[in-house]
């Protein structure tokens, strides 16, 4: 399931490259603030009262997958009709400039589109149906690329995100409704969610804080660094989409899998286990995107991105760190109720890129969030691990060598990419770093890349014997 989703969602990395070279960085920079802000709001209704079903052992209830919806469809109906009446209501009194705006605000009505689809996806998840799921997030995404590249090439701009967020909600919905037979409707009963709010509202507030984290950036960097430094780091922050969703991918499996273990010997086993799978995985797409980074800019994107390298060389390198950590604990760490490291290690993560926005990225552009994303993802990494050490305790070995094969690898793919920034250089370059990878995979890590062959479903028809008894 993990390798079909990452391929899935890789092909729709091209459509957000589409629409940068379509509209620029300026205006994909306001595109990516709107799209943050719909993404961090849709964040806030679909986690919680859902992560509570999906952890206790009784199944939800049908009144219970009710309320959540009517809970979140009240939500997103208030939040919507908020921004349009300060938006087109407020601002305008004020005299103030509201084109931008309107042109976010808009892309709000996306929100209470989407509300049916969480209680299909809550059941679901919780039976380990991850090809429905897969196939409701892949609607999603192809539907929102595909309305907005072809509303952009039509001239529409920045409006072709609404219309786009808006078509993604519903195609997510109908996809959710042609593979679940959960049906849900509106209700009175809202009382049924008392035993289940508590556990909720705190992972709820943990999950948002990562929306909000990445969200607010955005909105941040366009108010102080202008929308040319928030476009750049919109773009690193989309060329690194296949490790990304590969540690939410994976984190998702975990915290169902955790939450059905019940002794620390196999948390540690299955936690060390995911650690050496997940960083090797990363270490191979981290170096690829690292190292044919300037072959990309200079053959497909144009010179005008030419400041998205550094931004996304650094913030590959902290997802490198906290990736794989994250997965291996972020899962066992909240399905056994203790939000204490995620909860902090978002608000870190707030505080320092925030600031960094404020203070940093106006006199020094994209790479400051790079080094301030970089540092914040090590802090959070740290946080996490010393705050989960209670329930597991890791061996970091593992992460450190897959820390070294990447930082190889992307070096070797750089050094073609450098000498070819071309369109032909491109494939060169991701290649040579991925023989890299391969050969020191094979060296240092023959466990691990033998379990990851194995969950790729490829071990049995290359005929590795690999190494031993897993």
């Amino acid at each position: 399931m993990v390798v079909r989703d990452l391929a899935i969602r890789v092909l729709t990395m091209a459509g957000g490259l589409v629409l940068a070279i379509i509209l620029g960085p300026a205006a994909f920079g306001v595109w990516a603030v709107g799209l943050g802000l719909v993404a961090a709001l849709q964040a806030v209704t679909r986690s919680g009262l859902g992560a509570s079903l999906l952890r206790r052992a009784e199944p939800p209830t049908q009144s219970e997958l009710n309320a959540v919806f009517t809970s979140q469809i009240w939500f997103g109906l208030a939040v919507a009709t908020t921004g349009l009446a300060i938006v087109f209501g407020l601002l305008p009194a004020l005299g103030t400039d509201a084109r931008e705006a309107e042109a976010i605000c808009l892309a709000l009505l996306a929100l209470p589109i989407s509300a049916p689809r969480v209680a299909p996806a809550c059941v679901l998840e919780r039976e380990l149906q991850y090809v429905p799921l897969s196939i409701m997030d892949v609607s999603e995404q192809l539907a929102l690329y595909v309305v907005a590249v072809s509303l952009a090439a039509l001239g529409a701009g920045i409006w072709s995100l609404a219309p786009a967020a808006c078509v993604s909600a519903a195609a997510g919905v109908a996809a959710g409704l042609a593979v679940s037979p959960v049906r849900v409707r509106p209700t009175r009963r809202l009382g049924v969610l008392r035993g289940i709010w508590r556990f909720g509202a705190a992972f709820q507030i943990s999950e948002s804080l990562y929306a909000v984290r990445d969200g607010g950036l955005n909105l941040l960097l366009l108010m102080f660094a202008g929308s040319h430094v928030t476009g750049v780091w919109a773009l690193a922050q989309r060329l690194l989409v296949a490790p990304v969703v590969l540690f939410q991918t994976v984190g998702r499996v975990g915290f169902v899998a955790f939450s059905r273990v019940v002794t620390r010997e196999e948390d540690e086993r299955q936690a060390q286990r995911v650690l050496g799978i997940t960083a090797l995985a990363a270490a191979a797409l981290l170096a690829t995107v690292v190292g044919s980074a300037p072959a990309l800019v200079g053959g497909v994107l144009g010179h005008e991105w030419d400041g998205v390298v550094v931004p996304v060389t650094l913030a590959a390198a902290g997802w490198m760190m906290l990736g794989p950590l994250w997965v291996a604990l972020w899962g066992l760490v909240q399905a056994r109720g203790d939000l204490r490291g995620p909860l902090l290690g978002g608000a870190v993560q707030l505080a320092v890129l925030w600031t960094a926005a404020i203070a940093l990225a106006p006199r020094f552009g994209a790479e400051a969030i790079g080094a301030a994303f970089l540092c914040a993802l090590l802090a959070t990494g740290t946080v996490l691990y010393v705050n989960s050490r209670r329930i597991v305790t890791l061996r970091l070995r593992t992460l450190a060598l897959a820390g070294t094969i990447a930082a190889v690898a992307a070096a070797v793919g750089r050094a073609v990419a450098e000498q070819m920034p071309t369109l032909t250089g491109l494939p060169l370059a991701a290649g040579a770093a991925l023989a890299v990878w391969a050969v020191l995979a094979i060296v240092l890590m023959p466990r691990d890349l033998h379990r990851l062959a194995s969950e790729a479903g490829v071990a049995k028809r290359l005929r590795w014997r690999g190494s031993a008894q897993l």
